[in-house]
């Protein structure tokens, strides 16, 4: 999927991560955020309410993904040897 076929906020969500990743929270800003996404400043307003709601939703995002497969195997009954 080319970058103007992706949704805004998917947008915004990823090149976020790499700022804050780069810069850390406080050196990212809603500018640099919205510059590497292509989008306006706006829209993270929009989908976001704030630089941390942005943050917030990150951290639960990859909180999810970290805790995915353990959370999966927790909840499961093996069946056999390579469950």
């Amino acid at each position: 999927m080319k970058d103007h076929e992706t949704p805004p906020k998917d947008r915004i969500l990823a090149k976020a991560a790499e700022v804050f990743a780069q810069k850390g929270f406080g050196g990212a800003t809603i500018r640099a955020i919205c510059a590497a996404a292509n989008v306006s400043p706006n829209m993270i307003h929009h989908y976001f309410g704030s630089k941390q709601a942005l943050f917030d939703t990150l951290l639960e995002e990859f909180g999810e993904h970290v805790f995915e497969v353990p959370l999966r195997v927790i909840n499961t009954t093996p069946t056999n040897v390579e469950d």
